[in-house]
């Protein structure tokens, strides 16, 4: 029941901010109704794609499919920007897109990126936080520097053998912080659904959790202190 709720706040969340979204596009136009229709077609296409998002998770979730949320989720995204691309709707562009995609880089930074990054935080038990925090500090800060160095290593001396551009080490680094710190919703949901809490194994599953909200941090971080090594 609780997670029921948790979805249907995130759900009225969601719509709160696509309206809002919307809002101040159209704020920021000359006109407050210039090119209207077309953010209203956005709006819609927005919350269809999300109303059939939930509605197939239900379904799936119900008929007892053994796939994670998140893969279906990924799906559901891939087959809609196929769809987007085909021939059924010519509408759509690589200028659409693009204009799509400027217009909500800076309102995803702003208002999408914060509640990504800290739901799960949200509803983490407190008290399981701190039985596991060695375990979470040693893997978010130490974990994620690792991942960090190896990944910048790789592309430097590796990824010329196949042909790529020679980086700098500075901007190998900054693309190591860049991707090391990894988002497990995947194996957080596969956990879940194996009851590792209820099996006695919840230090495994919050030591999992708390890494994950931890190492956003630390790879923002990391990334920040290169990019001025670059710069």
């Amino acid at each position: 029941k609780r997670d029921r709720r948790l979805e249907n706040m995130s759900l009225r969340i969601m719509f709160w901010i696509e309206a809002l979204l919307v809002q101040q596009a159209l704020a920021r136009a000359s006109d407050p109704l210039e090119n209207l229709s077309g953010q209203a077609r956005t709006l819609l296409g927005v919350l269809v794609l999300m109303a059939i998002t939930l509605v197939v998770t239900n379904i799936c979730h119900k008929a007892h499919v053994p796939v994670p949320e998140a893969i279906i989720i990924v799906v559901i995204g891939g087959v809609a920007g196929g769809l987007a691309y085909s021939p059924l709707v010519p509408q759509v562009d690589d200028d659409v897109v693009l204009k799509f995609e400027d217009s909500m880089a800076l309102d995803f930074m702003l208002v999408l990126i914060a509640p990504i990054i800290f739901a799960e935080g949200y509803g983490m038990k407190s008290r399981k936080f701190f039985e596991n925090i060695t375990r979470i500090l040693l893997h978010a800060f130490a974990g994620t520097t690792i991942s960090c160095i190896i990944v910048a290593v790789f592309v430097r001396y590796v990824a010329p053998v196949t042909g790529f551009t020679t980086l700098k080490l500075t901007e190998c680094l900054c693309f190591g912080a860049l991707i090391s710190a990894t988002d497990p919703v995947t194996t957080l949901a596969i956990f879940k659904e194996m009851g590792m809490v209820e099996k006695g194994l919840g230090h495994l599953y919050y030591s999992v959790l708390g890494e994950s909200i931890l190492n956003d941090a630390v790879g923002i971080t990391l990334f920040d202190g290169f990019a001025e090594f670059v710069n």
